[in-house]
């Protein structure tokens, strides 16, 4: 815990342990993958969105809604095909299906800890993959 005077700036916190069983952690916020079917509707316009960009000469709009439409794929693919999810899932550390891939290459349960600010409000999430 860093302190500044007496005012506390940082609070380390242990809040509990993430389990691993595929040799990956897959950080999402469930609200990407609970709503299927407005995901499948969505899927659609995002491909009719980037053919009307791309024609307005709009590409740094028109990658964006490629970008959205790669992404909810990657999450339909996740619920609904687990083993075409692990076929295109990163094999190092990297962004899929609107989330994050961290491969541990180990099975195991792994300490998870807060930071905070001064305020209480959580700034960094801390996964200890190692014992140091």
């Amino acid at each position: 815990m860093a302190t500044n005077g007496t005012q506390k700036l940082t609070l380390r916190e242990y809040v509990g342990t993430v389990g691993v069983d595929s040799g990956t952690l897959f950080l999402v916020d469930p609200g990407y993958i609970s709503d299927t079917d407005h995901l499948k509707e969505q899927i659609p316009a995002l491909k009719k969105g980037v053919i009307r960009e791309e024609k307005a000469g709009n590409t740094s709009m028109a990658n964006n809604l490629k970008r959205l439409v790669k992404e909810k794929g990657e999450i339909l693919k996740l619920i609904f095909d687990w083993r075409g999810f692990c076929q295109i899932m990163p094999r190092e550390i990297g962004n899929c299906a609107s989330g994050l891939i961290i491969p541990t290459h180990a099975d195991g349960g792994y300490k998870v800890y807060t930071i905070k600010n001064k305020n209480g409000d959580i700034t960094k999430l801390e996964i200890c993959f190692a014992t140091i």
